[in-house]
């Protein structure tokens, strides 16, 4: 992410400034910063066991415990900061064991300094720590707790807050990096239904005879997805326009069926539409999404996460391609990573509900 330009009061800004400074002047912190990237090589690359991540975790989890076992335990914000990372990769990794003991030992840390709240380095902790800790449960199907931070009941409808800024953003963004018609489209559909989702107050507005016949567009398109063979083939080398579209609509279809109480939801053809949702993802670049809509990319890998089987490579493999776009995206505190939370305990209970019927 280096060479792009990324929001200010981003996590990545602020990990290019308050972190990288840190990280030159405490071994501790030096250490987490190359785990971290050498983690997230590996998970990029599939590899286990890279001697070079080993290394580093073993050197960070070493000066971490060496500082905490010191003379009044040095609590200092720069030790606790190399814990979310650890929490963060232990989950990448499935190591759910790992993963709960830093998260404890960091909520424990946290209570002791009084709350997330009460951290220094500016807005630094109150993105990196959520990201970190909401990566976690999400990939355990867990509980969603930080100390210091009021974490928003599941919501009763669909929360469109991101598909709210992509869509401002398409808004007020012009040029080669920018949403197509057709995904604008597709995320304005989706905003109408949810904006109406019992279907009993839109009778009273202008926009029911909108509503009912997006409803019935989207029903039959995902009929249609549906009665496919999930091995027809596509366009392999669709413009860069064409491929975010084709993962607009991927998502959108997941979206569609888990809401749509028309339809069965099956075990085997939620698998394909995920299939084919990771199929698009990966044909447009990162720097790609990150230029054009980081929120319209977060929401999708937010969906592919949810609709993914629990505890499945899947699940690894959304959360890793989630972390990189939203943490450029600028956040007044931690409010955008509760926005992804809602977003996704919505669709996770959403898919288990439907799944029992």
């Amino acid at each position: 992410m280096a060479p792009l330009k990324v929001e200010n009061g981003s996590l990545a800004f602020l990990l290019r400034t308050d972190w990288v400074s840190q990280a030159l002047v405490d071994p501790c912190f030096f250490h987490a910063t190359l785990f971290s990237a050498s983690a997230h090589l590996d998970s990029f690359q599939g590899r286990d066991n890279n001697h070079i991540t080993i290394y580093h975790y073993t050197m960070a989890l070493r000066l971490l415990r060496e500082k905490l076992a010191s003379p009044g335990g040095m609590l200092d914000d720069g030790t606790i900061a190399c814990i979310p990372p650890l929490v963060f990769f232990s989950s990448m990794r499935s190591d759910e064991d790992s993963s709960q003991i830093h998260r404890e030992g960091l909520m424990k840390l946290l209570r002791v300094k009084g709350g997330l709240h009460k951290m220094g380095f500016g807005g630094f902790f109150s993105a990196l720590v959520p990201v970190c800790v909401l990566t976690e449960a999400i990939i355990f199907d867990s509980e969603f707790g930080i100390p210091g931070l009021d974490i928003p009941p599941t919501p009763l409808a669909p929360p469109t807050c991101l598909l709210t800024a992509a869509l401002k953003r398409a808004a007020h963004q012009t040029g080669y990096y920018n949403l197509s018609h057709a995904a604008i489209t597709i995320f304005q559909d989706i905003s109408l239904i949810c904006r109406y989702q019992d279907g009993h107050y839109v009778a009273s507005t202008r926009e029911e005879g909108l509503y009912n016949s997006t409803k019935i567009k989207w029903r039959n398109q995902l009929q249609q997805k549906i009665s496919q063979r999930h091995d027809a083939p596509e366009n392999v080398h669709p413009s860069t326009s064409n491929r975010i579209d084709q993962s607009c609509q991927a998502a959108a279809l997941i979206f569609w069926y888990l809401l749509d109480d028309y339809f069965s939801v099956n075990a085997g053809t939620l698998q394909n539409l995920v299939q084919t949702l990771k199929d698009a993802l990966v044909k447009a670049s990162m720097d790609t999404w990150i230029r054009c809509s980081p929120e319209a990319h977060t929401w999708i890998c937010l969906v592919g996460v949810a609709a993914s089987s629990p505890c499945s490579d899947d699940q690894v493999w959304f959360s890793l391609r989630h972390g990189q776009p939203v943490v450029c995206i600028r956040s007044e505190g931690p409010s955008l990573y509760l926005d992804c939370w809602r977003t996704y305990d919505w669709l996770n209970r959403r898919r288990k509900l439907r799944a029992e019927h």
